[in-house]
């Protein structure tokens, strides 16, 4: 297999996506990528990550290369992992990325940085791309919605994930930014869960 091909694969298998590193370690040399840039055939769209022009920029593209250009152990997270999830449909312009806060990275108009520790069971690993795990972002993307977030919060209980689940993740996570409201979201959504089932049971 060629170097192009090689290259080829991972761009495939990244939605038109390559970092710089994954570009040299598929065996193509400095100059030759120099000369795909120079040509206009692969662009940049972060630091260190590029898109070839035939690809086209999605929303699930976008988080891919916040993703790529993050890299170990960073984590997307809020309304992007939601997104990623498929708990809402439309995704952010702006992707959040969750990092330690030891990583040296800073936000930019395409991410923003959020730093703190996620422990690992929240952690996940989603088509390749490294994300919250879904009870933390099923509480955390609701935070983040606003007045759209009870309603999500709610429909992800309902169809993707357990209650306890999301009070294990949110009770792991105290003390980090938005943890208090996550709180009062998450006693609001079980006494809604609660009303729902005596509603049920009576009317039996």
């Amino acid at each position: 297999m060629s170097h192009r091909s090689d290259a080829a694969a991972i761009v495939k298998r990244q939605d038109g996506l390559i970092t710089h590193r994954q570009a040299i370690q598929s065996g193509i040399t400095a100059d030759a990528l120099r000369g795909l840039r120079a040509r206009g055939e692969w662009m940049t769209v972060l630091p260190q990550v590029y898109r070839v022009v035939e690809s086209h920029q999605t929303a699930e593209s976008t988080i891919r290369a916040a993703s790529l250009w993050a890299g170990q152990p960073a984590c997307v997270s809020g309304i992007a992992a939601a997104s990623w999830w498929g708990l809402i449909a439309k995704a952010p312009s702006r992707v959040e990325i969750t990092i330690p806060r030891t990583r040296r990275l800073r936000s930019r108009q395409e991410a923003v940085i959020k730093r703190r520790f996620l422990p690992p069971e929240d952690r996940a690993l989603l088509r390749d791309v490294a994300v919250t795990g879904l009870p933390l972002t099923s509480l955390h993307a609701a935070v983040a919605l606003g007045s759209a977030g009870p309603e999500m919060l709610d429909r992800a209980l309902q169809t993707r994930v357990r209650f306890a689940e999301v009070r294990a993740a949110h009770y792991r996570n105290l003390g980090c930014h938005g943890s208090h409201d996550a709180g009062l979201l998450l006693i609001a959504a079980g006494d809604r869960a609660a009303a729902q089932s005596e509603r049920m049971f009576i009317g039996r």
